[in-house]
This record gives C-alpha cells, sequence and structure tokens, in this order.
C-alpha cells in the first residue's frame, strides 16, 4: 500500500505521485521540472513515487500538490503526513 511502514520516513514537504502508466517518461521529466520536483523514491509495487520541491520556499506542497492533481496523466497527487 501507499502506507507501507516499512519504507524510510519521507522528507518534509513530499508529495505521493502516481503517473498514468502510460505517461512517457519525457513527459515525467518535462513535469518534475516544470513544478520544480525531483524524485527522492520510489517507484514502489504501486507505480507511485515520493518527490519533493527543489526549492520548498518557491514551490509551496500545497501549490505543487493542486498543480500536479490538475495535470493529465496524473493519477493521485497526495501530500506525505509526518510519520
Amino acid at each position: 500500500t501507499l502506507s507501507d511502514t516499512s519504507a524510510p520516513a519521507a522528507p518534509g514537504g513530499a508529495i505521493r505521485v502516481v503517473p498514468d502508466a502510460g505517461m512517457s517518461l519525457s513527459a515525467w521529466n518535462a513535469l518534475l521540472h516544470t513544478l520544480d520536483l525531483q524524485v527522492v523514491g520510489g517507484p514502489n509495487g504501486v507505480g507511485a513515487y515520493t518527490v519533493v520541491a527543489t526549492d520548498p520556499a518557491a514551490t509551496p506542497q500545497a501549490q505543487a500538490v493542486q498543480r500536479l492533481r490538475a495535470t493529465r496523466g496524473i493519477q493521485l497527487a497526495e501530500p506525505v503526513s509526518a510519520p
């Protein structure tokens, strides 16, 4: 599951993202670049990645989640809660 307790703790401001299986690698990379996000974990067993802002002051977590949710090809975008 997305809440796998055996996984290491996610960094502050992390977001769990599940891109559509049909999203190309170039589209995924372009999205991350556009939103100033970087992958810090994943994919896990369900295809979820953990991403964080490269500059959290410039890209607040709530804003990044909102933009990810509005992006075609993203199945899920949720903030990672603190353990």
